[in-house]
């Protein structure tokens, strides 16, 4: 198989730089830079071929450029971009998209991406909660526990139809909320939280903080945390890839899938 270059991301530097061996596909290819006036692709050898969606790959693909990132701000290239030889990306990527990238980096410089999720605890006590809360499913669930079993069915399943309505609700109330408090303190935000399926998930947000304001975002954060005590679960990464903001698409060729071996 032919061997080529994998793109990770592009970095602002005039001189030549490696970053380890941390290269995608497990060979321990060395991350290298291939350089254009000030602009440098981070890249690793890599047979020409296409990398399947699988965390194995993905992992590599991210964990490369928040490497990169401990020192430089980074435009992030989409997931599985191969070139045929440094050549290639001096020519198509790097030169004729230089005024693109410059002003990108530019943007993207001083700023930190952040996710934050949410989810709840205890569904059990959020049931509760629901419906103590409500005299209508109250009435419902009395009513269904005074008939026979067979009699009940129709309003188990009212109960259920309504349970699930009421969670709904409060998981669209509650990510509002935590939205609502933080996006403040971003200059841009990105809801992915449709991209959740369990019961206990409430938001997966990704935040683009200015520099100047990490101290508020983090207040706010903790309120609250303090304000949900133990109902919520929280998940806060920081200095992750900003892909969320800024994905750079190099279309070079199609080529084949590489398997999961």
């Amino acid at each position: 198989m032919d061997e080529g270059r994998y793109l990770y991301c592009i970095i602002g530097e005039n001189e030549p730089k490696t970053f380890g061996p941390l290269g995608i596909g497990g060979r321990g290819d060395d991350l290298v830079t291939v350089l254009c006036d000030g602009l440098a692709c981070v890249v690793s050898s890599s047979p020409i071929t296409k990398y399947r969606i699988m965390r194995e790959y993905t992992m590599a693909h991210y964990r490369a450029i928040e490497h990169v990132m401990e020192n430089y701000a980074v435009l992030p290239i989409r997931f599985s971009t191969i070139a045929e030889s440094d050549q290639e990306i001096i020519e198509q990527v790097l030169r004729p998209r230089r005024d693109e990238f410059k002003r990108l980096l530019h943007w993207i410089s001083g700023k930190e991406s952040v996710e934050v999720r949410a989810s709840f605890t205890n569904m059990d006590a959020v049931f509760q909660e629901l419906l103590q809360a409500s005299q209508s499913l109250q009435a419902i669930k009395a009513t269904a526990a005074a008939k026979p079993g067979a009699a009940a069915y129709y309003d188990r399943i009212e109960i259920g139809r309504t349970v699930q309505a009421m969670v709904k609700e409060k998981r669209r109330a509650t990510a509002a909320t935590i939205l609502d408090a933080l996006k403040p303190y971003a200059c841009e935000f990105r809801d992915n939280s449709q991209k959740l399926y369990a019961d206990q998930s409430i938001c997966y947000l990704a935040f683009l903080l200015e520099n100047g304001k990490t101290p508020a975002f983090d207040q706010a954060l903790s309120e609250l945390r303090a304000a949900f005590g133990a109902q919520l679960k929280w998940t806060v990464k920081r200095q992750v890839a900003p892909f969320d903001f800024v994905t750079i698409v190099i279309n070079l060729r199609e080529v084949s899938h590489v398997s999961a071996g």
